[in-house]
């Protein structure tokens, strides 16, 4: 049986359950065969949100996901009939700014600045060292291998191996190329966001590893495999 069968399967079982309890559930299967974002890390993850609700830049995978996911939410609360009012609601709520102005009231609730969107940099800590990754061959990314991507994070101090592991806010991954992508030898692959040098240079084998460079292009998966529910 494939993950995707195993999603599938496992995605029914929860929809089965929930029904029973009389809780109305959707669920979308999704493509995690590269990074949701083109960042990995906690700072940087914010960042890429901020700038996603801003639209100062908006990958069309994450996109795709966040509207697919609000859609499914906005059906399932009542609040549209059909997926295409939804996406409408949806898109309104991105260009107006009022999906900005909510994160920013939803930060303040929880004791935060009021205006963190306009001043993320400045509540947000960075990495002391940031330094490019370099393709070593010319090619087109055809896979990312997204698990190693997550433990060159946790190896820069971005998550725990141990419950009692401190976690530094400001390290990880960002410009992460996308599968399709074309590179030349020498033209980085990601920036790398570290405490030091030493961390940095530790796993730039673990990322050239990670991401795979042939002399074709690979079929792009659709970032939205199914909706169940």
């Amino acid at each position: 049986m494939s993950a995707v069968d195993n999603a599938r399967e496992l995605a029914t079982s929860i929809n089965r359950v929930a029904d029973e309890a009389g809780l109305k559930t959707s669920v979308l299967l999704t493509d995690m065969h590269q990074p949701l974002a083109p960042v990995a890390g906690n700072a940087l993850e914010v960042v890429e949100c901020v700038d996603y609700l801003k639209g100062r830049r908006r990958d069309a995978r994450l996109h795709e996901v966040v509207i697919g996911l609000g859609s499914a939410l906005l059906m399932t609360s009542g609040l549209a009939q059909d997926q295409d009012q939804a996406k409408v609601s949806l898109e309104t709520s991105l260009t107006s700014g009022e999906a900005l102005t909510r994160l920013d009231q939803m930060v303040a609730a929880l004791g935060g600045p009021s205006d963190f969107s306009q001043s993320a940099n400045i509540h947000l800590p960075a990495a002391s060292i940031v330094r490019d990754v370099c393709s070593l061959r010319a090619g087109f990314v055809s896979a990312i291998d997204t698990r190693a991507i997550g433990l060159a994070v946790v190896q820069l101090g971005g998550g725990r191996t141990h419950p009692d592991d401190a976690i530094d806010l400001s390290v990880g991954l960002d410009r992460i190329v996308r599968v399709g992508d074309r590179l030349e030898t020498g033209e980085p692959i990601c920036r790398v966001h570290a405490a030091s040098e030493a961390t940095a240079e530790n796993i730039k084998d673990i990322i050239t590893r990670a991401v795979v460079i042939d002399e074709k292009p690979a079929d792009i998966s659709p970032v939205v495999i199914e909706r169940i529910g």
